[in-house]
């Protein structure tokens, strides 16, 4: 019901907006990682078709290539998916632009008067970039610095560290190379985000193009214009040719920083450049924002917090250094301790301006040269992969709905043991990358007397899986990720079957081996299909054996699409699957009476069907409705799109109204998933019942949502009676 807002006879107009929607539902993001040829690294790309992956990453040279290429290409050409790719970097240790030499760098500010404590401007200067050793750096991070309290220029070396107005430390020790490839800092203050003025925070970038010393600064290089596939400023009427300035000036971290109430803080931002998307020769450079943070200079500044409570650290130091994952900054106290930097209202009174000179991005890291790599080296995988899945970390920075493992845990876990076999020749170590031919070990896995699982390959797959199960199921909580099973436990070799050996036993073999692998595993975020398909390969030319996971996902996203998200992606009317030739095993329905019991799904061969995903568990071992993939995906589905439909009711009035309108808009997703087999029924509370005065006092609105999930009929009994010939079926039934 409208309320009269006019006073004397007339007519009103209401305009009610009930077409508030989230996402389609069926739209499915599926993100895969690991090992090309060529293209950018640790930067998610959107790819569309399977040549343009060939055309961004190129073809398949080894078996580590092969898990990635044969996902992806399975994902692209049976499903709808909207797919994410990220390389993962060759190169020994953290990969090829991570070195083992840590960098800071070293930013002087002057001011307008002899002391920073009576200064009522400070403006900070062109950085100077130094090599540090590990104890250096350590020093560092605990402020093992003698600090100058006036502005002096001079720094050219370890011994004025304390010259420095505030350092930015490379904590992930990255690198520059020939072709500037690598991460960079850009500072801006908040005179530049004024609306009416031009998108200038950042007007050149400069690089480290030299081998520095260790105890003295290294010297910058301005990369040509010409070597950019992107702008650095426009016009801020422009709104074509996105410029890189503007990228920051209108980022999430930047909203409402022109305010007078951030004239002591600065906007800091890291970059990762990297050869175009489509570029070959890494001639031409890409940017893309890694992390962005606002802060202020004075250590005392604090703001209130969100999500209510006490008020929250706004001091630059403590903003990244409890967020960044590349980066930590030491503001020399002189200026964050000393002199007056708010008003008794509290805004502040001192302003932080940025020299011309530093609107640029400045290259973190050491020069390395030559940036081709041997790319049969794999180095730390582990580190790479929680590199690669820090970047997924916010889930309204990237939407994904599956990430799918792709044999990572079973590069990582044959090379690591093949690697451990080579330690007498160290001009082989660091350089293997997993082949077909090794054997690895499964001992302290294959084990059935109920003990811990142990061994190299346990420990090193848990070091993969561990990484991607965290993402699902504790930092994000929004998507599912499907594991795979380590390629030993089914093929030896590059073609000998587990299933076909004289001493061949299920049970030991297959049921224990998985068992003992996923045992530390045990989460509704989680799913694992047991076994390893032939497919053909036709780069090498040859068939090959390739892991579960984005066939799995391609299915996924079928369902999404055919069906609902909700709906089991299994069973021969969406399960079935193309582009297989054989399975490693052909279970039989005892064989998969053991692996259901376990949690894991089935992929069998049925005649007149084909190759079939026979199962929909997830790696949640206890009785409960999150068992099914078809229940958790159904929540999944059903929380997104709240989450996106509840944020347009952020700030607006606690009355019943708006409790009422807020109901009102979700009730379509609601009754969309009960008319389409999604729930039985639901039930959504907001009312007095659960929005107390104590809560709304609390600047909180609560809505209870209750829901019965479909169960999928997974087990169907069929009861054959013979009957007497004179036997009344009505009176039979009834």
């Amino acid at each position: 019901m409208s309320t009269r807002t006019i006073a004397s006879p007339g007519v009103q107009i209401n305009e009610l907006d009930q077409s508030l929607i989230a996402r389609p539902i069926g739209a499915t993001s599926v993100f895969i990682t690991g090992f090309t040829q060529q293209g950018p690294t640790e930067t998610p790309v959107n790819i569309t078709s399977i040549s343009e992956f060939e055309e961004v990453y190129g073809l398949p040279s080894n078996d580590a290539e092969r898990y990635l290429y044969h996902s992806a290409k399975q994902i692209l050409q049976t499903s709808p998916a909207n797919l994410l790719v990220s390389r993962m970097p060759y190169g020994s240790g953290n990969g090829v632009g991570f070195e083992n030499t840590y960098s800071a760098l070293l930013y002087s500010v002057s001011s307008n008067a002899i002391s920073y404590r009576d200064a009522t401007e400070l403006i900070i200067q062109q950085p100077k970039s130094l090599l540090l050793t590990d104890d250096e750096y350590d020093k560092l991070l605990q402020n093992d610095i003698t600090w100058s309290d006036k502005y002096d220029s001079h720094i050219s070396g370890l011994g004025e560290l304390g010259n420095a107005g505030f350092i930015v430390l490379n904590s992930q020790k990255t690198t520059i190379n020939n072709y500037f490839e690598g991460y960079y800092v850009s500072i801006a203050d908040n005179l530049a985000f004024n609306p009416s003025t031009n998108f200038e925070s950042i007007s050149s970038v400069k690089a480290i193009n030299s081998f520095g010393d260790l105890k003295a600064t290294q010297t910058y290089t301005t990369v040509p214009s010409s070597r950019l596939n992107f702008l650095l400023t426009q016009d801020y009427k422009t709104f074509g040719g996105e410029s890189v300035s503007k990228a920051i000036e209108t980022a999430s971290y930047s909203t409402g920083f022109e305010k007078d109430d951030y004239k002591d803080s600065v906007v800091l931002t890291v970059f990762k450049l990297g050869a175009t998307q489509y570029g070959k020769d890494a001639l031409t450079l890409d940017y893309s924002i890694v992390e962005g943070y606002n802060g202020s200079l004075y250590s005392g500044r604090t703001e209130q917090s969100e999500t209510g409570g006490p008020p929250v650290s706004r001091f630059l130091d403590t903003v990244i250094n409890n967020n960044s994952k590349y980066i930590k900054v030491i503001t020399n106290p002189y200026i964050s301790d000393w002199g007056k930097w708010t008003s008794s209202d509290g805004f502040p009174t001192k302003r932080v301006k940025i020299a011309d000179a530093v609107k640029s991005m400045f290259s973190i890291g050491s020069y390395t040269g030559d940036a081709d790599v041997d790319k049969v080296n794999l180095g730390n995988i582990p580190a790479k992969l929680s590199r690669i899945l820090y970047r997924f970390e916010n889930d309204e920075n990237i939407d994904i709905d599956i990430t799918a493992e792709c044999g990572l845990g079973t590069i990582w876990a044959s090379s690591k043991a093949k690697l451990n076999t080579l330690s007498s020749f160290p001009t082989l170590s660091g350089k293997y990358v997993y082949d077909e031919e090794y054997n690895l070990s499964l001992s302290g896995m294959d084990g059935t007397d109920g003990n811990i699982p142990t061994g190299a390959a346990y420990s090193a797959y848990n070091e993969i899986a561990g990484p991607f199960v965290a993402l699902a199921d504790k930092t994000r909580k929004d998507h599912v990720f499907i594991a795979d099973p380590i390629r030993n436990i089914f093929i030896n070799g590059q073609n000998t079957k587990t299933s076909s050996r004289k001493e061949y036993v299920f049970s030991d073999k297959i049921y224990w081996t998985l068992k003992n692998q996923f045992a530390a595993i045990q989460s509704s975020y989680v799913s694992v299909y047991a076994n390893w398909l032939k497919i053909n390969d036709t780069t090498s030319n040859r068939q090959i054996w390739a892991p579960s996971s984005g066939f799995a996902a391609a299915i996924y996203a079928s369902t999404s699409q055919q069906s609902f998200p909700w709906i089991a992606p299994a069973g021969f009317n969406r399960g079935t699957l193309v582009n297989v030739y054989d399975v490693a095993i052909n279970p039989t329905q005892k064989q998969r009476d053991l692996l259901y019991k376990i949690n894991m799904n089935p992929i069998a061969f049925f005649n007149n069907d084909g190759f079939v995903i026979y199962g929909q568990k997830t790696m949640f071992k206890k009785p409960s409705a999150f068992d099914r993939v078809n229940v958790r995906r159904l929540f999944l589905t059903l929380e997104k799109e709240t989450k996106a439909l509840l944020k347009y009711f952020v700030f607006e009035p606690n009355t019943f109204a708006t409790r009422n309108r807020l109901k009102g808009a979700l009730l379509p997703i609601f009754e969309q998933a009960k008319l389409n087999d999604g729930l039985y029924d639901y039930q959504l509370i907001c009312d007095e019942r659960n929005n107390t005065p104590d809560v709304i006092d609390n600047n909180e609105l609560k809505i209870s949502i209750y829901i019965k999930p479909v169960r999928a009929a997974e087990f169907i009994l069929a009861d054959f009676v013979a009957t007497r010939t004179g036997i009344d079926f009505s009176e039979l039934n009834g």
